[in-house]
């Protein structure tokens, strides 16, 4: 009998020391770490502060690849949630959702998962840096609530390790992540790019293979575009979109691309529209806008918006149309006849010297890659002419006018 009453008073001396170190244990934890990146202030904050690319930096999917992410709310920003399942009890069940986002200053994410405590909160905040305040510096903050729950309270004394290295790792992936992001500025465009769809179309193309000199290209273009007309008017077609450029390689000494020409039969469709003129300001001048939006100017017959904001099962992919049938086409010099290249792009506008359309593709591509699209196959350059009088000749080699876009999965 006393040998079982000196196991129950230890066992309430334990407990009562359980309880007295647990009442002074902090009811609160937070834990905080920052990394820098060269890359421009907006891909940083847009990349956090939506969901799109959570699976490249997080590293939940690092302690389960089978994770499962399910996305929904907004885009960006406030109401956006993340929602995951895991079979490995570690992880379990949670979600992350953005109750306050303030561009380019903070986000704040309301975090759920079955670890201990409440009210868990992960907060990013961003700060310009370097000597040209061109790089930025994330610092991510972990905070949670215990209370009164005192075996809380006894965990939070371990958060540096269970939370805190994921908070390193989370952050070291998002730099390597930013590496793989072109560093381009895409809010300093004129137009904010958005995703268009190529539909079905019949082209003729010319492959062009140039030195990389402004002459050469538009000497170039001038004798294929030649050709592609004598096809035309030998089959009685006509233009049915502007002329297209599709780059195949660019390099220091030479510049390889197809001519494209989407055709048709000549009366079987409406007028090409004419191009807006250019908005005021010097040509090609990047200057900021405020919100993205789409861009000015007319989009190709051939190309059509796509919604984003609507649910993927609001909006049943319609099928393809069919291709008119054009019959036997007779060919000459360079010139093949084709079936069009479908599918969706991101697309913006650019107005200046086709030498600038590089780097407006590179941008093309960050916006895209921070969004969660992938960028593939060869970007397209769209010539719009602004008159019936202008040509390749007289255009293309100064203050040109051009939709650029780039093929997305």
């Amino acid at each position: 009998m006393t040998r079982i009453l000196e196991l129950i008073v230890a066992a309430v001396v334990v407990v009562a020391i359980f309880l007295l170190v647990g009442v002074f244990l902090p009811s609160d934890r937070m834990m905080r770490h920052s990394v820098e990146t060269n890359r421009p202030m907006p891909i940083v904050f847009d990349t956090l502060n939506s969901f799109a690319r959570f699976k490249d930096w997080n590293p939940i999917r690092q302690h389960d690849p089978n994770v499962v992410y399910t996305v929904s709310g907004p885009v960006s920003g406030v109401g956006a949630r993340l929602s995951y399942v895991s079979q490995d009890p570690k992880i379990g069940s949670g979600s992350w959702e953005i109750t306050e986002s303030v561009p380019e200053e903070r986000i704040v994410i309301r975090v759920e998962n079955p670890a201990y405590g409440h009210d868990k909160e992960v907060v990013f905040t961003f700060r310009k840096t370097g000597q040209r305040r061109q790089n930025v510096e994330i610092t991510q903050t972990y905070s949670v609530e215990y209370g009164w729950d005192l075996a809380g309270r006894y965990a939070g004394m371990y958060v540096a390790r269970t939370v805190g290295d994921d908070l390193k790792r989370g952050l070291g992936n998002f730099g390597n992540f930013m590496a793989t992001v072109p560093r381009y500025d895409y809010s300093r465009l004129e137009n904010a790019p958005r995703v268009v769809e190529f539909t079905p179309a019949n082209v003729l193309v010319a492959p062009t293979r140039v030195p990389r000199t402004n002459e050469d290209i538009t000497t170039g273009l001038s004798n294929n575009l030649q050709w592609i007309e004598k096809v035309m008017e030998a089959n009685n077609l006509e233009r049915a979109a502007p002329i297209r450029l599709v780059t195949n390689e660019l390099s220091g000494e030479a510049y390889d691309f197809d001519l494209v020409v989407p055709v048709r039969r000549k009366g079987s469709g409406p007028a090409l529209p004419e191009a807006e003129a250019a908005p005021e300001g010097e040509i090609g001048e990047f200057v900021a806008v405020e919100e993205e939006g789409p861009f000015e100017g007319p989009l190709s017959p051939s190309v059509v918006d796509v919604d984003l904001s609507a649910p993927a099962a609001a909006t049943p992919a319609a099928a393809p149309a069919a291709l008119p049938d054009l019959g036997e086409i007779k060919l000459e010099g360079p010139v093949q006849f084709q079936a069009g290249w479908t599918g969706r792009a991101v697309a913006t506008r650019y107005v200046g010297h086709p030498a600038g359309l590089s780097a407006v593709r590179d941008t093309l591509r960050a916006w895209a890659i921070v969004r969660g699209y992938e960028t593939f196959d060869r970007p397209v350059d769209e010539y719009l002419e602004t008159t019936d009088e202008d040509s390749v000749d007289t255009s293309f080699s100064g203050e040109a006018d051009f939709n650029a876009y780039w093929p997305i999965r």
